[in-house]
């Protein structure tokens, strides 16, 4: 798998030296046949269609007038190279990044803290403000591929493609960007994998962390101990399958699910690590990789998608599909869900975040948000979990901030999250 990524990176290299900075653009129906749409129901398999392509982000309804539109408010360029993984703190302004450059970094999205040259800049250039991250995480030998943090925002996890995971202590945002090197910022360095991690994630029931590894294992650590040589308490061995994603079931917490890289996907014991349950794809489908698995936060619903463009949904009781739909031009590579569990936003190859209404499957909005660069575009997205926010970063070495804003009969309202 390292060998596969190195042959990527010189890849991308090469195409960076020929490759134009053409903007991607994103199809407003995307050639999609459309079909009538029906609720949704956990219960009921609705088979496959193709979805409607809308263009305003609807609040209500029963208010045709009324809706929401994201818009970019911030750009951020530190990063050297892929932004692989994007996450929100819990409450704050506050955003975190992961590169292929083997930095995290820190980003302060509060309005009040922006320097005049960046109050001019956003005067200047329709309110898209670029601006600097006020810390940068150091510490990995390689690419980081994927982060989580702590419900209380306090620390940071991520893995990288050596293998290893990192665990950090969050420095206040307000931290002076001329201050010394903080050695304790990085509190621990688990070492068990033997190849890339592309997925880790914190299990706040136990104070456990879950990493998925292309060492064909999943791994259980306790943060509780500081004990360094009983970090690790449980390897699930996977078979020869590497687990490219994984989540935590939200109605169950002691399961987890797994997407894995021979196109199949399962809800395992945590405890155990035995199989509950193995979700049924359609016969005769191709469903090609699975680049993301989700768990719905309310209901016991799984979201996943991947390399066959669609966006499906399972009933975790059952197993089975119960909605399937074509969602992008190319790779569906992300998904987030929004906090209550209404709205979905995707992230593709294609270069286009869209967000969708989960209920009546319809794309209220789609936004051309990155570049491609050598055959990749959006790596990751976010909603943030307590304010209008949502993220992406992709392949162009971007992550894009954007903030909601009412619309009502084409007038603007000022924007959610600065009347706050």
């Amino acid at each position: 798998m390292r060998e596969r990524f190195r042959i990527e990176q010189q890849q991308k290299r090469q195409s960076s030296l020929n490759q134009s900075s053409d903007k991607s653009s994103a199809s407003e129906d995307s050639g999609l046949e459309h079909k009538d749409e029906t609720h949704f129901d956990e219960n009921q398999f609705s088979g496959n269609e193709d979805v409607d392509i809308k263009d305003d982000f609807a609040m209500n309804e029963d208010d045709s007038s009324l809706s929401v539109r994201w818009n970019l408010k911030y750009t951020l360029r530190s990063h050297y190279d892929a932004v692989r993984a994007i996450q929100f703190h819990p409450v704050e302004p506050v955003l975190i990044t992961a590169s292929e450059d083997g930095t995290a970094k820190l980003w302060n999205l509060n309005d009040s803290k922006l320097t005049d040259a960046n109050k001019a800049q956003a005067n200047n250039l329709s309110g898209i403000v670029d601006i600097e991250p006020v810390y940068t995480f150091r510490g990995h030998d390689s690419a980081i591929l994927s982060i989580d943090m702590s419900p209380t925002g306090d620390n940071l996890y991520t893995g990288s493609l050596d293998g290893t995971i990192c665990c950090w202590q969050v420095p206040s945002v307000n931290i002076d960007i001329h201050d010394t090197f903080d050695s304790t910022v990085l509190q621990a360095r688990f070492c068990g994998h033997s190849d890339a991690v592309w997925s880790v994630n914190y299990q706040s029931s136990t104070n456990r962390l879950i990493s998925a590894s292309s060492d064909a294992t999943i791994k259980i650590w306790d943060l509780s101990t500081l004990d360094e040589t009983e970090y690790l308490l449980k390897t699930i061995d996977c078979n020869g399958a590497i687990p490219q994603s994984i989540d935590i079931v939200s109605t169950e917490p002691q399961q987890l699910l797994v997407a894995y890289s021979n196109k199949k996907a399962a809800i395992l014991d945590i405890e155990t690590g035995e199989i509950v349950l193995n979700f049924e794809f359609p016969p005769n489908e191709d469903i090609g990789d699975i680049f993301k698995i989700l768990s719905h936060p309310t209901m016991p619903v799984t979201i996943l998608a991947g390399s066959d463009r669609k966006i499906r949904y399972f009933d975790n009781h059952t197993g089975r599909q119960i909605y399937g739909a074509v969602a992008h031009m190319e790779a569906i590579s992300t998904l987030a869900i929004d906090p209550n569990g209404l709205y979905l936003m995707s992230g593709s190859h294609d270069g286009s975040l869209r967000i969708w209404n989960m209920e009546q499957k319809k794309c209220l909005q789609e936004i051309a948000a990155h570049r491609k660069k050598s055959d990749m575009s959006v790596l990751s997205v976010a909603f943030h979990p307590s304010r209008p926010l949502i993220g992406a970063a992709g392949a162009d070495s971007l992550a894009k901030i954007f903030s909601s804003q009412r619309v009502i009969e084409g007038l603007s309202t000022p924007n959610e999250e600065e009347s706050t």
